[in-house]
């Protein structure tokens, strides 16, 4: 063959080859049309059936769901559940003139979720299972939902769990460094 021959058999090849191209996406585009135009008639029957939520949190009115990072030790080895009542206790590092301190910042807050559980899962044989987690959704008004985002961010929270009967409120109590040390720590 020719160089010239090659050339033409390229060109004829090439405009063949693109011809087949732009058919077979005209025929895909207008395939995905009307799956697009079916997708959108399923959706709209879906919106007029009434959809019942499967995991959502029931949240007190005026109250707010937040979730914080929770290590074994903070989560009380693991053993709070969902439905459980804690405290917040809350370690800030130093004001500038000032000592570090512990203290319960929140009291009596509902656990919402452990981990991405809702509820407490239970085996075979009806006991409750444990399962590992890294995160603990509480139950907080806003006010509270702020204190605690910025008290996790700026130090250490730990929960404190309460009896299944405790329904006392504990009182707010801060312990500066200086007086742990000197053992002067009140019941």
């Amino acid at each position: 063959m020719t160089t010239k021959k090659i050339w033409v058999f390229a060109i004829v090849f090439g405009m063949f080859m693109s011809g087949l191209f732009y058919l077979w996406t005209t025929t895909n585009n207008q395939h995905n049309t009307v799956t697009a135009e079916a997708s959108s008639e399923e959706m709209n029957k879906a919106e007029d059936v009434e959809e019942t939520p499967i995991n959502t949190l029931e949240i007190d009115d005026g109250k707010r769901a937040i979730s914080i990072a929770v290590t074994e030790v903070e989560s009380v080895s693991g053993l709070v559940k969902t439905g459980s009542y804690v405290d917040v206790v809350a370690i800030l590092p130093a004001a500038a003139g000032e000592e570090s301190s512990s203290q319960i910042m929140l009291t009596n807050v509902k656990v919402l979720a452990t981990g991405t559980s809702l509820s407490n899962e239970t085996n075979e044989t009806g006991e409750t299972q444990t399962t590992p987690y890294q995160m603990v959704t509480l139950e907080v008004t806003p006010s509270e939902g702020a204190k605690l985002a910025f008290a996790k961010e700026t130090g250490t929270v730990t929960l404190m769990l309460k009896g299944s009967k405790d329904k006392e409120t504990t009182p707010k109590i801060k312990i500066p460094l200086q007086q742990l040390q000197k053992g002067e720590i009140s019941k």
